[in-house]
This record gives structure tokens, sequence and C-alpha cells, in this order.
């Protein structure tokens, strides 16, 4: 293979004498050669600053390096061979030859993070490695060449060894460096250097480059949205923000966040959203995230310079939707923090304190920028190295991971969202690979499969909830009843739950009959005596199995046991103690009573679970569990309905038709597809005894068009007992439509 040309030698050498010079001076024999100021104030080239210097003195650059080539090459040959015997044999190496030269002369950096160095050969090089990996995606794709670096760095190493120790090189640049840095002094001291003008120069450089960089970002960007439908849903989405949030669109602009960054943020929601309630909810959630971070850029911090200006450039880029160079810059500044931070550990505590907020505030910009990115397993890693950053110990560590994974599992359990609960299952997974014991195992194996539950119960399909259901044997294994009695009952109780939404989706019973006996095994722990909200919870999830067991049975024992559960448990659930979990069980009770209340003739039941809805919805509310509420609106339809049907009018009829189609505003297709399914249905079935009381052909329509997009989700998906539930209504809706109205003659 070719070996390492003398133009690419030259370009290295150029790099190296450059880097030294801006560094602020090398010590040479003993003695320090000195560089001029002006030489080291702007962040330029190094190979220029050399060549620039040597020619600027009359002085060829090639001849002055070629001393130094020869021993070069030798020097690096030597090098690979003893780390990596065989390596000019690999395909790669040839290619990762010719790289070289491409990079030598495009790494620029700023003089002050190169004297921070200390001029050390090490730090030095790997500085060096730093930027090039910066310089290379630019002009090699392929970056995934170890061969490459593996040269550079031993180019990098030999080139500083053999230059640094030879003092005749360096004697022979005495009268250049002496020359250039007399005549920039004078220059200054006469007033004759421009300074303003260099650094114009030097800004109006940097920003062609990047003019360049952004054109590339943003003619990929313009390919992501091809779709006609997408620019449309992008229009509208947008159209709406301007007409219904104005002022976070005027935060946004004063924050300096230009619209096409919005537009950007709006293209990387549309591929994983459809509806574009969601999508402009998710929208407006992503751009008050990039103004705080633009406002974090702008304002600074009182953690240092350093800091401040990462979170400035991070803002920067942020403002130019350029978030996934934010998170690499985000990263590479905690990288360099976390390199220096080897040094400080003997310092004092309160400066411990100092700089791990700094890193926290680094990986919380990355977290922000991943969010936005909608990088879910980014987002988790980068919660995990906050938690390790801020806690020292393992055991400290896991707890503090639990709490962060509860926190996105509450956010997206309570406010409907999809990501939070992506994120707390990511960071189950990650706390389940680090568990160290049982106890760990355990917790993290419960934890992940309530994740899953709350996310599988709104999806069509019952992947998830399988996984919910494994997950939780698993931590049965751990949490045996001997040595954890309370948390094995706690995960036999989250199994039940598990069960009791596949049970609801079959038209068999097994799965519920398996819940009951999972939530009695769990009161036999949980008792009231002992723990008595644990034992309320049990008992309103007992509630819930044996209610829908009851549903599908003709007499009216588990429905009346259901009753007792569901009352049992309001004893300590009361709305004082814990008003949600107090609003949650009054909303089951009445589901219990519309089921007494369709099979009795008269209403009172049904009355009595209009009154439980609508106390339960003073505390489930829309600003506060936006899904909690439209399952209570769901359910308060349904009672409505069945009282509309006994009465002689539509009053009841109309407030039904009017909660199912709240319930559908948060319950979303795209969001929550399954519960979706279920308000069509039970609206279809409203419109149609709306129809069969006013004849009315739009209330049939309405019907008809409800129930077949329930049977649009009950079709692909595992859910039986609902598909069967849904073919029935459709036979309804179709005779309805056929048969002549009263009083027609044949």
């Amino acid at each position: 293979m070719g070996w390492i040309s003398d133009e690419c030698l030259d370009k290295l050498c150029g790099l190296v004498t450059g880097t030294l010079l801006i560094g602020g001076g090398l010590a040479v024999g003993g003695g320090l050669l000195p560089v001029g100021v002006g030489v080291a104030e702007a962040a330029v080239g190094a190979v220029g600053l050399a060549t620039t210097m040597l020619r600027g003195r009359g002085k060829d650059p090639q001849a002055v390096y070629a001393r130094a080539r020869k021993a070069i090459a030798a020097g690096v040959r030597q090098q690979l061979d003893a780390e990596q015997p065989g390596w000019a044999e690999q395909a790669d190496a040839e290619a990762a030859v010719l790289r070289l030269a491409d990079v030598a002369d495009r790494i620029s950096f700023e003089a002050g993070a190169l004297v921070a160095l200390d001029l050390k050969t090490q730090d030095i090089v790997r500085f060096l490695m730093l930027r090039a990996a910066g310089v290379e995606p630019l002009f090699h794709p392929e970056t995934g060449n170890d061969t490459y670096r593996t040269i550079l760095a031993a180019t990098l190493r030999e080139t500083f060894a053999t230059l640094r120790a030879d003092a005749g090189f360096w004697e022979s640049l005495r009268p250049a460096i002496d020359e250039e840095t007399f005549a920039r002094l004078t220059s200054l001291i006469e007033g004759q250097t421009d300074m303003l003008g260099l650094l114009r120069d030097v800004d109006a450089t940097t920003r062609r480059t990047e003019i360049k960089v952004d054109e590339l970002v943003d003619h990929h960007r313009a390919e992501r949205v091809e779709r006609a439908e997408d620019r449309a849903m992008l229009a509208e989405i947008l159209a709406r923000m301007r007409a219904q949030d104005a002022p976070t669109l005027a935060a946004a602009a004063q924050a300096g966040i230009p619209e096409a960054t919005i537009i950007e943020i709006a293209r990387r929601i549309l591929p994983t959203i459809e509806d574009s309630d969601s999508a402009l909810r998710e929208l407006e959630k992503a751009v008050a995230v990039a103004i705080r971070v633009a406002e974090e850029g702008r304002h600074g911090t009182n953690l240092g310079a350093f800091i401040d200006d990462i979170l400035a450039r991070v803002a920067a880029l942020s403002r130019e939707a350029r978030f996934e160079a934010a998170i690499e810059v985000a990263d590479d500044a905690f990288a360099a923090w976390e390199h220096e931070e080897v040094t400080r550990r003997a310092e004092e505590e309160e400066r411990r304190a100092r700089s791990r907020e700094a890193g926290t505030r680094l990986l919380r910009a990355a977290y922000d920028q991943a969010v936005l990115a909608r990088d879910v397993r980014s987002a988790a890693e980068r919660l995990v190295r906050i938690v390790d950053l801020e806690h020292a110990d393992p055991e400290s560590r896991h707890h503090a991971l639990r709490a962060v994974q509860d926190e996105n599992h509450v956010e997206g359990r309570d406010r409907g969202t999809r990501l939070p609960l992506e994120i707390s299952i990511e960071l189950a997974r990650i706390g389940l690979a680090r568990a160290s014991n049982p106890d760990e195992r355990g917790a993290m194996c419960n934890d992940l499969g309530t994740a899953l539950a709350i996310l599988g119960a709104r999806e069509a399909g019952t992947a998830r909830l399988d996984e919910a259901v494994a997950a939780y044997r698993a931590a049965l294994e751990e949490r045996s009843r001997e040595r954890v009695p309370l948390d094995w009952a706690m995960t036999l109780n989250n199994l039940g739950s598990a069960l009791a939404i596949l049970g609801a989706r079959e038209a068999g019973t097994a799965r519920l009959e398996e819940a009951v006996a999972a939530y009695r095994a769990a009161l036999e722990e949980r008792t009231r005596e002992r723990v008595p909200l644990d034992w309320a919870a049990t008992q309103n999830n007992l509630g819930n199995a044996l209610r829908t067991l009851g549903e599908r049975e003709a007499g009216a024992a588990r429905v009346e046991e259901a009753v007792a559960a569901y009352r049992a448990a309001l004893e300590e659930r009361t709305r004082e103690r814990v008003p949600l979990d107090w609003a949650m069980t009054l909303n089951n009770l009445g589901n219990v009573l519309v089921t007494l209340g369709e099979r009795e003739a008269g209403t009172g039941r049904l009355e009595e679970a209009v009154a439980a809805y609508r106390a339960s919805l003073e505390e489930l509310t829309r600003e506060r569990v936006p899904f909690a509420w439209a399952t209570t609106q769901n359910n308060l339809g349904d009672a409505l309905r069945s009282l509309g049907e006994r009465e002689a009018g539509t009053a009841r009829l109309k407030e039904a038709v009017a909660a199912f189609r709240a319930a559908l505003e948060v319950r979303t297709r795209e969001r929550m597809p399954l519960y979706w399914a279920v308000t069509q249905h039970n609206l279809a079935l409203a419109c149609l005894r709306f129809f069969e009381r006013t004849r009315r052909q739009n209330d049939l329509d309405a019907a008809l068009t409800a129930m077949e997009r329930a049977l649009e989700v009950f079709r692909g998906a595992q859910v039986s007992h609902y598909f069967d539930l849904t073919i029935a209504l459709r036979e309804a809706i179709l005779a309805a439509r056929d048969s002549p109205p009263p009083g027609a003659s044949n």
C-alpha cells in the first residue's frame, strides 16, 4: 500500500507547528521560544498560521519541514507495528492514509482552549483528535474507519515528538518568529493593525463555512416533509397555533426563535402523530421547551463563562433547529467537563457541588434537545447520567433512578402523553440492567410492568400488556411472599390489573378470574390495619374485575360484590385524604351502578351513577388529569344514554352525545386508539337511540359513522369482546336504516 505523502507530512508538520505557536510558546533546550501576542489571538487554522508566518518571512515551508519528514514517517510505522500488528493489511488502511491530508489543514480552534492544555502532548493530541472528528464528517461520510483514527493519532504523536525534540528546527524558525513578533508589536504600538478588520475577516470566513453547512442541513430538512398530507397538516397546525396561541409565538419571537425553527419542530413531530389536535399540543409543548432553552442561553448562569458559553451555543443551534448539533455541543462540553473533574476531587465540597450543577445543566441541555428530537433512548440515557452525577453510591442511584422513572410515568399516566411513558419504560429497562440484587431487580421489573401496562391499555394490540404481565411475573420471582410480603402483594395487585385489562378485551373470563384471584391473594397481606390506603387500592381494583365479570353473567352476585368492594375502598379513600383516588373510586362505583341499573326496571341506580360521575368530575378536571377526565365523561355518557332510553324525551340522549364528544377531545385515535374506539362505539349507540326517537337521517348517519370508526380499530386488534359488541350494534343500525318509520304502510 502507499504511505503518507510528503504533502500530507508537510500539512501535519504545519498543524503541529501552528498548534504549538498558538499555544503561547515552546520550551526548547531549556529556554522558552517566544511567540507574538497577535499570532495567537484569532481562531484560525494551525496549518495556515505556520505557512503564513514562514512565507511572510521569505522561508519555504516545504524546505523547513523536509528534515522532519523521514523521521516522522519511520516513527509512525514503528508505532503502528508495535501497537497494531498487521495494520497495513487491513482493507481500510490505504483509504485511511489518504484521508489524513483532507483533515489536517481544516482543523481550527480558539487559542484559549489550547492554552488550557499546558502543551502536554497527550492532551493536545486528544484535543486535535476531537477537532478532527468534528471536521471529518463534512468530507468523509463513512465515519466508522477505526484504522484512520489509529493512524491519525499515531502520526500526531510522532510529529509532536519529532518536532519538539529537534532544537535545530526551532532555532531555524527563531528569526521568522522574532520578526513576526517585532512587526506585530510595532504595528500595535503605531496603531496600524486593523484588529476590527481582522476579526471581521475571521468572522466572515466562519460565517461562509456555516452557511455552506446550513445549506446542506436545510437540503435534508426540506426532504423530510414531502407527503401532501404532511404539508397540509403542517400548514394547519401552524395556522391554528397562530390563531389560538399567539402569546407563545410572540414569546418565541422575543426569544429569537425564527418561524423556520418552529416549522422544523413541527416537521419532526408529524411522522409519529397524524392527528392535528395531538400534533398541536406536542408543538406547543416543544416550542415552550425551545423558548426556555433560548432564555437560558440568553440570561446565563452563575456557573461561569464556560457554562454560559455552552448554553448560549446550544441556544443558538436550537434557534436554528440544529438540535442534533446542539446535543453534540452539550455532550462534548460535558465530556470536557468530566475530564477536568478528575483533577478537582481534592477541592472543597462547595466547588464540587457547583461543578456537579454545571454538569447537570449541560446534560439537561442535551436532554432538552433529545426531547425536541423525540429520541427516547437519548433522553433516558441523559437522565440516567444526571442521576449518576448527583448520586455517588449505587444504592442511592437506584432509588434516585426509580424516582425519575416514576416522575415520567406519572406525567404520562395523568397527562395522557406518550413520550414520558416511553422514557419511563426505557429508564426501567436501564435500571433493570443495572440492578445488583433481588430487591433492585424486583422493584425495576415491577416499575417496568406498570409503565408497560398503562401504555398498553391505550393501544389496540396486546403486546405491551403481555410484556407487562411477563415483567410482573419476573418481579414475583424476586419478591417472594416470605421475604418481602408487602412488595409481593403490591406486585400481585399490579399483575391483577394487567390481567383484568386483557380479560376485558377477551370473550372468555379466564384472565378476569385470574385477576380476581390475584387481588384476593394480595389482600391477605395488604390488610386494612396494616396499610389502609394500599388495602383500599386493591379493593378498588377487585371491584373493577368483579364488575367486568358480573356484566357477563346473568346473576347479580358478582356485581353486588363489586359494589361492596368500592364502598369499602371509599371508607379509606376519602375526598379530604386522597381526592384523586376518591374520585376514581367514585367513578368506578358509578360504572357498577350503571350495570345494576340497566338490569332493573327503575332508574334509581342510574340516577345514583350520574350523581357519582358528576361528583368525581369535581376532582378529575381536564386541566389536572385529562385522561381520567375523559374516561369519566365517557362513563357519564353511558349512564345518561341508559336513562335516555327509558324516558320519552331526548334531553338525556342529547347530554350523552355531548359527553361522548367531549371525551373524544382527549381520547384521540393517535394517542389511545382502543379507548377512542370504545367511545366511538358508545357514541354510535347513543346516536342510534336518538334516531329511534327523532327519525332524523343525520342521527342515523352519525351512528353509522361512529360505529364504522370503532370497527376499524376493533377489527385489527385482539379485542374479541368489543368486536362482537360492535358487530351486533352494526346490525341494529343497518336494520334501523332499512325499517320503515312508525305508522308507514307496507
